[in-house]
């Protein structure tokens, strides 16, 4: 009885490990997609958890948000201030990264931002860090930034 009880503790705590070893190993691949590659946000990894302005797969496209003075630029960190659980992590020139932590859970979304001058707009990429879905979080996200900025 002990023994069976000494091997299903073991087995738990294995597969919990494992659990939490597959976690980071999928944070750690999110992290690497993120910045800037020849001037253009990354693409989206094939989740359903990500929206991007510079992705070319059709199903993980957002415009981007217009900005031909760049007033919304200027704005930018003071509006995502306002979002609950929101961080900056880098503010580079042109590129800003965030991060928005969820209330229940804790997962981590990045949210990207890219000034273009040049263009009139900002480059957007939304994504969850786990997981396959996200029921919409980013896009809408995306779209309440959006607002916030003035549309």
């Amino acid at each position: 009885m002990k023994k069976t009880i000494s091997i299903s503790l073991v087995t738990i705590l294995l597969i919990a490990l494992s659990g939490l070893i597959l976690v980071q190993v999928e944070e750690e691949q999110a992290m690497k997609a993120l910045g800037l590659k020849e001037g253009v946000l990354q693409p989206c990894p094939n989740r359903q958890n990500c929206h991007n302005s510079d992705d070319l797969q059709v199903k993980f496209q957002i415009e981007a948000i217009a900005d031909p003075e760049g007033k919304k630029w200027s704005r930018l960190v003071e509006v995502m201030a306002q979002l609950p659980r929101t961080e900056l992590i880098t503010d580079e020139g042109n590129y800003r990264h965030f991060t928005q932590t969820s209330a229940r859970m804790r997962f981590v979304d990045d949210i990207e931002f890219h000034f273009r001058p040049q263009q009139g707009e900002i480059a957007v990429r939304s994504a969850s860090r786990l997981g396959y879905r996200d029921f919409g979080v980013n896009m809408q996200r995306i779209e309440h930034v959006r607002a916030l900025l003035g549309g």
